[in-house]
C-alpha cells in the first residue's frame, strides 16, 4: 500500500523505501520492521535513561544507493498546500502562499480545536483535495533515478492504492 510520505529523506534498501537520517557526516536507514532488522542486521540503539529503542543501518554515500528528499503537496480549492503530516483520513497542511489563501479563507486557521492566527496549519480530509503529489530532489552522493514529481492523486482520482 502506497502512503503519503511526510517530508524527509528516503532511500532504497533492496526494494524497500525507508526513511534516512543524517548522522555525523553519514546517512543511516531506520525502521521498526522486524523482518528488515533481522535480514539486514540493523544495529540496536538504546537511549540511556529512556525506554526508546531505535534500529539503524549505515547508508554509505557513493555506493549506488538510490535516495532522495521528498516533499509532499496537495491541491485544495485551487491552492497548493504543503503536507506536514497525515493519517488514514486527514492531512495537516499549510498554504504555500499564505497571503492569497487567507484572503479567500480568513478563518480556516483551525488548530487542535481552536483558532490561532499565528499558526497557518489546518486539517483537511484527503477526499477534499483534488491532487496529491511528491516532489523528489537529489541528495549528494546518492543515485537519483526517479521522476522528480510523482502524483498519488490527480484530478480527484487516486493513482496509487491508498
Amino acid at each position: 500500500m502506497e502512503r503519503i510520505k511526510p517530508t524527509g529523506v528516503y532511500g532504497y534498501l533492496g526494494e524497500h523505501l525507508l526513511r534516512l537520517a543524517s548522522k555525523s557526516d553519514m546517512y543511516i536507514y531506520y525502521t521498526e520492521d522486524k523482518k528488515l532488522i533481522e535480514k539486514y542486521k540493523f544495529k540496536t540503539i538504546r537511549i540511556p535513561f529512556v525506554k526508546d529503542i531505535f534500529y539503524e543501518l549505515e547508508a554509505p554515500k557513493n555506493t549506488g544507493i538510490r535516495a532522495f528528499k521528498i516533499c509532499s503537496f496537495a491541491k485544495y480549492q485551487g491552492f497548493d498546500l504543503y503536507i506536514e503530516n497525515c493519517d488514514d483520513k486527514m492531512l495537516l497542511v499549510a498554504p504555500l502562499n499564505e497571503d492569497s489563501f487567507f484572503k479567500v479563507y480568513p478563518r480556516r486557521i483551525w488548530h487542535k480545536g481552536w483558532y490561532d492566527s499565528r499558526d497557518p496549519r489546518f486539517e483537511i480530509s484527503k477526499e477534499e483535495v483534488t491532487d496529491i503529489w511528491e516532489e523528489r530532489t537529489p541528495i549528494e552522493g546518492f543515485k537519483f533515478d526517479t521522476e522528480p514529481i510523482v502524483y498519488l492523486k490527480k484530478d480527484d482520482i487516486w493513482l496509487v492504492e491508498e
